[in-house]
């Protein structure tokens, strides 16, 4: 049994870039952008309007961005899972303002999550965690294939990891026992 596992939230359990993608789309409608076309953490690189889409969803949009973002597939079975597992499911992220930090806890308080609490970290790898559920590849990196487990996104994909990875919620269970 884990005594604490840490969960990243953007992408891993809420599935922000489902939902950047759809509000870039509804914007431009002549200039679409698909989600497997974001293989980088540029989301300039595949926008049309560039350096523009950070102003346009983490300003103009940012609260139906985190707000209406859905849970990732199977995430309320796999948090309950892991509680099995563990003494404490954390839910970790790293939000640069106070007003995402108060936007992610008002949607993580209305996901009905199976949780411990949720900590906000620059640096999550710093957290003491038995192991930790990420898509950030330098957070893995920083936390060692031991005690990360890896959410394979379309940006994380080509990086080299010798940990373990998982492609979805339903994985939880061959990868982690009870």
């Amino acid at each position: 049994m884990y005594d604490f596992i840490a969960v990243d939230i953007d992408d891993v359990i809420r599935n922000l870039m489902g939902k950047a993608v759809e509000l870039h789309n509804v914007n431009f409608p002549s200039r679409p952008i698909k989600h497997s076309d974001i293989i980088s953490w540029s989301l300039a690189a595949v926008s049309p309007i560039g350096g523009l889409i950070y102003d346009f969803l983490f300003q103009a949009n940012v609260e139906e961005l985190y707000l209406e973002s859905e849970c990732m597939p199977y995430v309320h079975e796999g948090l309950n899972y892991l509680k099995n597992a563990s003494k404490a499911v954390v839910l970790v992220s790293n939000q640069p303002t106070q007003q995402r930090k108060d936007l992610t806890l008002t949607w993580v308080s209305k996901q009905g999550l199976n949780v411990d609490g949720v900590i906000f970290k620059e640096n999550k790898e710093e957290l003491d965690f038995d192991l930790i559920i990420d898509d950030k590849q330098q957070t893995l990196d920083k936390a060692g294939p031991d005690r990360g487990i890896r959410f394979l996104r379309p940006w994380n994909e080509r990086c080299e990891w010798s940990g373990l990875s998982m492609r979805s919620w339903a994985d939880i269970a061959n990868i982690i026992k009870e």
